[in-house]
């Protein structure tokens, strides 16, 4: 192969990839949402996530977290949870205090199967989190979530997002093809891992 058809073929492998939306093996997402408790209060948090993109050629493109945090920003009072953090690969889909403890709680759920190997396949698709001496700590999964809508946004675009979502975003971006595990916490899931 000569120089000059190496260097052509480079280009053409080049233009393709522009032309096919080839992007980066990671991205960094940070947005802001809305979070509404079960008791009506409105928080902000910060979402910030590190992402390994997932592109299908003239398709829509999915990712995988490999990272994740969410923190209350607003309104400015003590009361909030501290700065929850995943390295894991873990989803955040509920933050509201437990009705039984009034604890502050995250049900985690997983997109891929390396987490749910990592947290002993648990038999529903979900990991608690609830603070405990002013950091979040891993607890048995307690059935009292079971029947909850999920407040925090899990329909991330790999391309990013808006500054801001708003409940009322969140809600137009409600889509019937997510997972209905994703949407209320359920007892039940039809995972492929």
């Amino acid at each position: 192969m000569s120089w000059m058809s190496a260097a052509s073929w480079l280009i053409l492998l080049s233009t393709s990839c522009i032309l096919a939306g080839c992007e980066p093996s990671t991205r960094r997402i940070q947005f802001r949402e809305e979070i509404q408790l079960h008791d009506e209060q409105k928080l902000i948090a910060e979402r910030v996530l590190t992402i390994k993109v997932l592109g299908e050629i003239g398709g829509p493109g999915g990712w995988e977290p490999l990272s994740e945090s969410l923190e209350i920003i607003g309104p400015q009072h003590s009361d909030h949870p501290p700065k929850w953090t995943s390295p894991d690969g873990l989803v955040p889909l509920l933050l509201d205090r437990a009705p039984d403890t009034s604890q502050w709680a995250m049900i985690a759920s997983f997109i891929m199967c390396d987490p749910w190997v990592k947290y002993g396949r648990p038999k529903v698709p979900y990991i608690e989190f609830r603070v405990r001496d002013g950091q979040w700590q891993r607890v048995e999964f307690s059935p009292v979530w079971l029947g909850r809508k999920t407040n925090v946004f899990s329909g991330i675009r790999s391309s990013g997002e808006p500054p801001m979502l708003s409940i009322e975003d969140k809600q137009k971006r409600a889509d019937s093809r997510t997972a209905k595990w994703y949407v209320q916490i359920e007892d039940h899931w039809l995972g492929g891992c």
